[in-house]
């Protein structure tokens, strides 16, 4: 492998290296630009015991009419994959390419799903103790049952 930061002529007589790659990021950004739609696809992998986040950006050519991608990034996930940690890494690489995102979700919206979630969780763990048919009828949908706090209590009279 060869160190960072080299560079070497191409036949295109292009310097390669960090110079090619802002002239690369430049074109992209430009090219994003004059896009009115785009969609993004994310993909974290592990490899080696070591996680890694892509970001594809997908958009039509408004001259050509043709579909274009290109990849935005490819960064490694350190600690948790935890919702903050995966948003700051892709607003990250947004900032980099200047990436508007029009229909961004906000941290508040993200909440209120997260809570729902967890009340239809919780309403279906209500059903589960409630009666013996409801025990079976998730057992056959689900195939298990969810685990259920056992409270003990010790009378120490």
């Amino acid at each position: 492998m060869r160190p960072s930061g080299y560079t070497t002529a191409v036949p295109s007589g292009r310097i390669s290296g960090p110079a090619l790659y802002n002239e690369e990021r430049l074109q992209l950004i430009d090219a994003l630009s004059k896009s009115t739609d785009a969609a993004t696809t994310i993909d974290a992998r592990t490899s080696r015991r070591k996680s890694y986040l892509s970001e594809t950006i997908h958009w039509f050519d408004g001259e050509s009419l043709k579909r274009r991608s290109a990849c935005l990034g490819i960064r490694r996930i350190k600690g948790c994959h935890t919702y903050d940690v995966l948003t700051k890494m892709i607003k990250d690489l947004h900032k980099v390419y200047e990436v508007v995102d029009k229909r961004e979700i906000p941290d508040r919206t993200f909440q209120e799903l997260r809570n729902s979630t967890l009340l239809k969780i919780q309403l279906l763990l209500n059903e589960q103790t409630s009666s013996s048919v409801n025990s079976d009828l998730i057992m056959k949908l689900i195939g298990k049952l969810f685990i259920q706090k056992n409270e003990t209590r010790w009378n120490s009279e």
